[in-house]
């Protein structure tokens, strides 16, 4: 079977309160979005997980038509809103797993993984940023079920709290005017980021474990927002999950990298010149021009992961999303 993971990048800049600010005009949109549907059809895969699918319905309709897939779709972040009345007006964004129709997809359930507030395809309250994960059932052949994972993590600078981390902040703090206040509550809200990172994998493994058998064959697919050597990525591992990517993948595998990406050289080049009021969102701005590898598949009860590689990532022009997907072939 063939799996691909994918943040098809909603192209907010998460500013506003009325109406989000969007980093491309309605036509450069309109574009990416052709460029993104002739691309999953290139896949051609049997299951995808798609993070940041915005707004929901249309968008989310059209990948269901297009691809002639049945999808499973919960709204992930969608601000203070009853139905589709609320605020931001043009935020309704959904973390959505496709499948062929001939796997008999079955939803399976959600589970909240961080973020304060609540959010549901009815009705939402949060200021902040949320996290999730969804799950399907589909039949595999022979009485077989396997179980799908969708999964969008907390976005954050990378902390580990030691000396060379203290120094960067620093020299950024230094560089663009802050004060050891400033820095001290940097640190901190770095080290809630670490916490919840880990509440994030802990609540993931225990929703999983409640719905799969023990000897139950499971593929997770998603924005983990954390590179391979974080501590909530090993605590997958640890939980008996092969990174596909690590198993089968050749070369560094980044699916941020500012440096092949034109849409993040584009836009968050200027997001990080930029001084916010708080140091903490400064030091994330910069964070975000080191390339990393942060979108995965992970599986396990299978036979053999075949292949594994990315995907999206030799656009001509502007590519498809801020992210490089991951697609990997994976026998059970």
């Amino acid at each position: 079977m063939k799996f691909v993971a994918l943040n098809v990048w909603s192209g907010f800049n998460y500013r506003g309160k009325i109406r989000l600010g969007t980093f491309e005009t309605k036509e450069e949109r309109r574009a990416r979005e052709e460029k993104l549907i002739a691309g999953l059809k290139k896949e051609d895969a049997d299951v995808m997980f798609l993070n940041e699918v915005n707004p929901v319905p249309r968008q989310l309709n059209r990948l269901r038509r297009e691809l002639q897939a049945d999808a499973y779709a919960r709204i992930g972040v969608s601000g203070v809103k009853i139905g589709r009345i609320g605020f931001p007006v043009n935020l309704r964004e959904a973390d959505v797993i496709l499948a062929r129709p001939e796997l008999k997809m079955k939803a399976a359930g959600r589970v909240h993984l961080a973020g304060k507030g609540f959010v549901s395809d009815y009705a939402s309250f949060h200021f902040g940023n949320l996290t999730q994960a969804i799950a399907a059932v589909l039949e595999i052949g022979d009485g077989r079920r396997l179980t799908a994972v969708a999964v969008h993590w907390l976005a954050c600078p990378e902390w580990k709290g030691g000396a060379k981390d203290a120094t960067a902040l620093a020299a950024v703090a230094s560089r663009r005017g802050f004060g050891l206040e400033q820095i001290k509550a940097a640190r901190e809200k770095m080290e809630e980021d670490v916490r919840l990172k880990r509440q994030e994998a802990s609540r993931l493994l225990k929703f999983i474990e409640k719905i799969v058998p023990a000897d139950g064959p499971v593929v997770i697919g998603g924005d983990f927002n954390a590179g391979p050597d974080w501590e909530s990525v090993r605590m997958m591992e640890a939980a008996g999950f092969t990174d596909a990517f690590a198993a089968a993948g050749a070369g560094s595998g980044f699916t941020w990298d500012p440096f092949r990406n034109a849409n993040i050289s584009r836009y968050y080049s200027e997001e990080a010149e930029l001084k916010k009021q708080r140091l903490y969102d400064t030091y994330h701005d910069i964070d975000e021009l080191i390339p990393r590898r942060i979108d995965y598949l992970w599986a396990r009860g299978f036979k053999k992961i075949e292949s594994c590689r990315l995907c999206f990532d030799e656009e001509e022009g502007f590519p498809a999303s801020d992210h490089f997907g991951v697609a990997a072939e994976i026998e059970f």
